[in-house]
């Protein structure tokens, strides 16, 4: 099927942009956005980010939209990278290595 759909010039430039990031064209990628759109009509954002939901996907609709998800934070995690290392803000920690977690609060808390 043939679908023409007008958008305005940021949109074209996304699309273009994110295309090429792919090594797609334009138009496969928008196709492939709009398959995406349709196909998931009926989930909802909170639903779609689902881990159990997403993992009764198949495989290949499962790493649409955890690239979706990714390619949609990207601006953020660029924003947070922007700084030099040591001006950036401490965002996350990791109890992966099993030091223990203070959680600081009152006047000494800066």
């Amino acid at each position: 099927m043939v679908l023409t759909i007008e958008v305005g010039p940021e949109i074209e430039e996304k699309v273009r942009a994110q295309a090429a990031r792919r090594g797609q064209k334009p138009e496969q990628y928008a196709s492939e956005l709009v398959a995406g759109a349709v196909c998931n009509a009926d989930l909802d954002s909170e639903s779609e980010m689902d881990p159990r939901r997403i993992m009764q996907l198949p495989l290949e609709e499962r790493r649409r939209i955890l690239a979706a998800a990714a390619d949609a934070m990207a601006d953020l995690y660029a924003a947070d990278l922007a700084p030099p290392v040591e001006q950036r803000e401490l965002t996350a920690f990791t109890a992966l290595d099993f030091e223990p977690f203070y959680d600081y609060e009152g006047e000494d808390a800066a």
